[in-house]
């Protein structure tokens, strides 16, 4: 447990590009060949889920409102996320708790990702 919580902060990208290097070889080349079932369950729950914020789920409860008032439905445009984002981020230039419940929504794709 203690290990794969390290290994987890170290494997974050905001960690240290050498770092997150070092946590990827001791989890693929040491603690999956031994733990394999471990390894995968690790992957699953902790390296590839994603954690939802009151915030964010607020964002996608005042999102999936305003689809059933206009009749739109996902995946749903920046413009649409940024109608229903919460009050506090509206005034802000730069917001990170935005970017980051956009980035979900992104990759679940309730949001489409546009370039």
């Amino acid at each position: 447990h203690n290990l794969l919580h390290f290994l987890r902060l170290r494997m974050e990208p905001n960690a240290q590009q050498e770092i997150r290097q070092y946590a990827h070889t001791i989890g693929h080349e040491i603690v999956k060949p031994l733990f394999p079932i471990v390894w995968e369950a690790f992957e699953d729950y902790r390296l590839n889920s994603l954690t939802l914020s009151r915030l964010d789920q607020e964002v996608i409860q005042r999102l999936m409102g305003w689809a059933a008032e206009s009749g739109k439905g996902p995946p749903f445009s920046v413009d649409d996320f940024l109608r229903v984002q919460d009050e506090t981020w509206r005034p802000l230039s730069r917001c990170r708790e935005r970017d980051e419940c956009l980035a979900k929504l992104q990759a679940v794709g309730i949001v489409r990702s546009e370039h």
